[in-house]
């Protein structure tokens, strides 16, 4: 019997498998090989499926960001930093060899004070070259037209919104979340400097980088196959590059991407791929010190950098926080509004309690959220600008990389309360796009504050109408238009909130010149130079204006002192120039005008008035040459060929004066009483 089950047991457990020949696998096998292939299709299909809803997504945002912002193409500058990046820089930006020297910059002055040629900066001490190329593309297209560099602004700041969106499902979540958060990103009021004000474009430019790194080091990780992972891997180690030499806060990169490898991977510190991120950063960070170490050498910063700005700046955190959930007092450089860092710091505690307290908050992720906020705005805060106290505390603009990480906070705690976005059931999709709604009527309303110049100061003035600041720049608007009785009015404005912003005593000295009351001019010009000894604008007002009512000597020291702190204006030189020249000190006259000249070699009254100290300084050859360049640029002017007839006389060049004399009545002009009667006591005739 045991035999006997033994052998049935045997024949049941080895039964063959049996195939039939010519007819491919078994029947069992068939019927897998068909589960497998509908499993294939449906993860096709369901692929296709995604990636037209991301379009869809996607166009959406980038129509939504573009049409809204489009209007912005129309603004003018507002005279708030984007005037130097589109008007002072215009040397830099309309030569075509910077395009390939980007890196370096040549100036010229003149008593030995040749600067080499140096590794370029923008502003004061911040290296960001990407910036700059930008700026050289826009002029390139339009050259100083204010619509190309909106253009510019707007395509940056779309390009930014849907990268939120990518960066966002990369993250793994939802495509519709991830589309909710990238619709709210592009029309959040509190990011609409940055799409309409030029000098907002750097944020933007950064976040597209930073987004752009961090979504190649996603799919990097993810990418099994070789060569897939590698075109991610350059392209990371491209985004990083372009990062770093658009901003310097791109070195928080490495940190941020240690905590998302901590709190999102969960993978090992030491695998082989984040040694192979680590280490390719590591050089190119390299390199971009060694750069922007070069570039920064011999450059003086005037800004506040350290703890002391730090603890200046501190309350921009809940102020930012405050505006980013209740977008309120919207200004693109805001002063701390108690309104919105009281409602920062309750959001924040609230933030914190529920991480620290609630079960069911993924911890991993949103401290990865929160990490993000604070490691790209900290940086910021350790930089207190020079001469803001009286102007803001800090900019909008700065929220639009840190915004990114509080949007993964806000999606975290939504997660964790099971509120799911689905269109079955809507409710939450309301909730969302009514508030999206929300936002659009509130940055529809705040975008026309950014038309123009003085719309742009008018809205400052409206805000913060305590501030002297506002006064000052819209007073200049004024000036400009030749309206000095409103400008006048604005700047003693100013004066009543702030008596000590000497910026509004230059303006005002500016305006009586205008008016030619020198008395008054040199008055508010002396008040500027008390507030600040140093000031060169102060001073050559005050120069200007004692020149004008004859207080010759009493002129030169401010005049001096303007060109010691500023050599780039040409006419500064000839106004220096004259009063040397009208004191008897025709070397330094000649001195003063050569320099005017060297900056600028087609100022005409550079080069008759160098021609007349020469003259003074019995040097009728050099004062001949000065004069020929002179009528070089302007054949009509008569009186200088009666000067170099005269010096010819003098020097009994009687045939260099006769050919003169033609040149003169070839050009319609006749020889004046005084040369005449010289001529007929020499019996010469021309």
């Amino acid at each position: 019997m045991a035999k006997k089950t033994n052998k049935t047991q045997q024949t049941k457990t080895s039964k063959p498998v049996v195939r039939q020949v010519g007819k491919g696998a078994s029947q069992p096998e068939q019927s897998s090989r068909r589960k497998s292939s509908i499993k294939a299709m449906r993860e096709k299909i369901w692929t296709s499926q995604m990636i037209m809803e991301i379009s869809i997504y996607s166009i959406i945002i980038i129509l939504t960001g573009y049409l809204f912002y489009q209007r912005a193409n129309d603004f003018n500058l507002v005279y708030c930093d984007d005037n130097i990046f589109v008007i002072d820089y215009q040397r830099e930006n309309a030569d075509p060899e910077n395009s390939f020297k980007i890196w370096e910059e040549k100036f010229w002055t003149k008593d030995n004070h040749i600067w080499t040629a140096f590794k370029r900066t923008i502003g004061t001490s911040y290296y960001r070259p990407i910036l700059a190329i930008s700026f050289m593309a826009d002029y390139k297209m339009g050259q100083d037209k204010p619509w190309v560099y909106h253009r510019t602004n707007v395509i940056l700041h779309v390009i930014g919104s849907l990268l939120v969106f990518i960066f966002l499902f990369k993250l793994g979540y939802p495509r519709l979340v991830s589309f909710i958060f990238g619709m709210l990103f592009v029309l959040h009021p509190v990011l609409t400097p940055a799409a309409c004000w030029i000098s907002g474009r750097n944020d933007s430019l950064i976040t597209v980088f930073i987004l752009l790194c961090f979504i190649s080091m996603i799919s990097f990780y993810e990418n099994k196959r070789p060569w897939v992972a590698g075109l991610f891997l350059i392209l990371n180690f491209l985004a990083f590059a372009l990062s770093l030499y658009t901003k310097e806060i791109a070195a928080m990169i490495a940190f941020v991407a240690l905590f998302y490898v901590i709190f999102f991977r969960k993978e090992k510190i030491f695998a082989v791929k984040n040694f192979i991120l680590a280490g390719g950063w590591f050089f190119i960070g390299l390199y971009w010190w060694g750069m922007r170490t070069k570039a920064l050498t011999g450059i003086k910063n005037p800004d506040t950098i350290g703890f002391d700005a730090l603890y200046k700046n501190f309350a921009t955190v809940p102020a930012m926080i405050g505006k980013i959930f209740l977008p309120v007092k919207m200004i693109a450089l805001s002063n701390f509004e108690v309104f919105s860092i009281v409602t920062g710091i309750i959001i924040f505690l609230a933030l914190a309690a529920y991480i620290i307290f609630s079960k069911r908050c993924s911890r991993r992720k949103t401290l990865f959220g929160i990490m993000w906020f604070v490691i790209f705005l900290f940086p910021t805060l350790m930089v207190r600008i020079v001469y803001v106290d009286d102007f803001f505390d800090y900019a909008e603009h700065r929220a639009y990389l840190a915004m990114v990480g509080m949007f993964l906070v806000v999606i975290e705690i939504l997660i964790s309360y099971g509120i799911k976005f689905e269109w079955k059931k809507p409710l939450p999709i309301i909730v969302s796009f009514a508030l999206i709604i929300v936002f659009f009527f509130r940055a529809n309303a705040y975008v026309p504050s950014f038309e123009d110049r003085k719309t742009f100061w008018s809205h400052m003035t409206y805000m913060y109408p305590y501030k002297s600041r506002g006064y000052l720049d819209l007073g200049k608007a004024y000036y400009v238009e030749g309206k000095l009785d409103t400008a006048e009015m604005l700047y003693f404005k100013g004066i009543e909130r702030n008596p000590d912003n000497f910026n509004l005593y230059i303006d005002l000295s500016a305006i009586y010149m205008r008016q030619n009351k020198f008395k008054k001019a040199e008055e508010y010009a002396r008040y500027a130079v008390k507030l600040d000894p140093e000031n060169h604008i102060a001073n050559y007002n005050l120069g200007k204006s004692l020149l004008a009512m004859d207080k010759v000597v009493e002129s030169i020291e401010p005049f001096e002192k303007a060109a010691i702190r500023n050599n780039k204006y040409p006419h500064w030189f000839i106004d220096m120039g004259v009063a040397y020249f009208r004191n008897n000190q025709f070397d330094k006259a000649v001195n003063a005008y050569q320099r005017a000249l060297m900056l600028d070699p087609n100022f005409l009254i550079g080069y008759t008035n160098l021609g007349a100290a020469y003259a003074r300084m019995n040097d009728p050859k050099n004062a001949k040459i000065a004069w020929n360049n002179a009528l070089s640029l302007d054949p009509k002017m008569y009186e200088i060929y009666h000067h170099i007839i005269r010096a010819c006389i003098f020097e009994k060049n009687y045939d260099e004066a006769k050919q003169v004399t033609a040149r003169l009545r070839a050009n319609g002009g006749q020889l004046p009483p005084d040369i005449i009667q010289q001529l007929s006591q020499l019996k010469l005739k021309f």
